[in-house]
């Protein structure tokens, strides 16, 4: 008489933990999302075209380099400072348009939209002009 050991059967894994893990993992992760709106910032860009009326003042043209500021030959360090530039205008109702250079990273320029709309900058504008460093 021969006796045989036999394979033992394999038996198929059961799914049911790793979907129990799946869903106890996004339960958390839409528990600790932040399910907050994001803000935006509302940018109008214009060409620099068309001509401006008689009765506008002169728009303020402020060209936005990767560490710095300028407008009308001056450098600011900080959009405070070009702020507090800007009110001193004798009429502020103009267009502040912002000029960025061709190396600037987009998070400055948002950073340097968000810095005017803290300091109560109206009527700021992305200026595509297409040009290239200067």
């Amino acid at each position: 008489m021969r006796i045989e050991a036999s394979a033992p059967k394999r038996r198929a894994p059961s799914l049911t933990p790793l979907i129990d893990v799946v869903f106890i993992l996004l339960v958390f992760f839409m528990l600790v999302s932040r399910l907050v709106d994001w803000g935006r910032i509302d940018v109008t860009v214009s060409d620099g075209g068309g001509a401006a009326s008689s009765t506008e003042t002169e728009p303020a043209v402020v060209r936005v380099l990767p560490r710095t500021l300028t407008w009308q030959g001056e450098r600011y360090g900080d959009v405070g400072a070009l702020a507090t530039a800007l009110a001193e205008r004798a009429d502020d109702a103009g267009t502040v348009y912002l000029d960025p250079a061709a190396s600037t990273k987009l998070q400055r320029l948002v950073t340097v939209l968000e810095g005017m709309r803290r300091q109560g900058v109206d009527g700021v504008q992305l200026l595509n002009t297409g040009d290239g460093e200067t």
